[in-house]
């Protein structure tokens, strides 16, 4: 997918979205539910990290806060929080060059750039919504279909419709593909036993 979500509000970094989808989809295989998985535990860890930072920064603790800093860089590029990964690198450099002091309004730089994933990562949810919708919706339907394709009922060409995106799911396009063939050559048995394995 090439398309990049970027909140409305301004980015911490000019040009750097909130959520870099094309680089996410890279680094995750092209596997969106994945990344949709991963985007709350990361916020989470995120806000945790935020507020170890700032007691880090309030005890003048250096080598706590670069830790810090380097673990949120390494976790946001991992998610394609672009900003954030930019942002944390960034302040990983200001620490080494300048000192603790020019730290002093990162927290606060971190608290809005992770408000900005926070509204990507529900704009990615709203995305998966309808997809986790019809894979329920398939799996319903499976046992259905099941019963007209033992029953040779040529219903199964009507259902089969309905359980695509599930099976694409749990067997993979290509096996999914080769059910879908079987059943509108009304090779039913074949797509029974091909579909064997799914219904379990």
């Amino acid at each position: 997918m090439a398309f990049r979500i970027v909140s409305p509000t301004q980015i911490p970094l000019a040009g750097r979205p909130a959520i870099d989808l094309t680089d996410a989809m890279t680094r995750l295989d092209g596997n969106l539910p994945l990344l949709g998985r991963l985007l709350p535990q990361f916020i989470e860890a995120s806000v945790s990290r935020g507020a170890a930072l700032r007691a880090a920064l309030a005890a003048e603790n250096a080598a706590e806060a670069a830790a810090l800093l380097h673990q949120m860089r390494g976790s946001a590029a991992s998610v394609g929080a672009a900003a954030m990964a930019s942002l944390a690198g960034e302040a990983e450099d200001l620490l080494k060059k300048s000192g603790m002091n020019a730290l002093a309004g990162f927290p606060d730089q971190v608290d809005r750039a992770l408000a900005d994933v926070r509204q990507a990562a529900e704009g990615i949810a709203a995305q998966l919504a309808p997809a986790a919708a019809g894979d329920e919706q398939g799996a319903a339907a499976l046992p259905a279909l099941l019963d007209f394709l033992k029953t040779n009922n040529l219903r199964a060409l009507d259902v089969i419709k309905e359980c695509e995106t599930f099976l694409v799911q749990q067997m993979g396009r290509e096996k999914a593909d080769d059910v879908l063939s079987a059943v509108e050559e009304l090779d039913f048995a074949g797509a029974y036993e091909k579909l064997a394995g799914a219904a379990r």
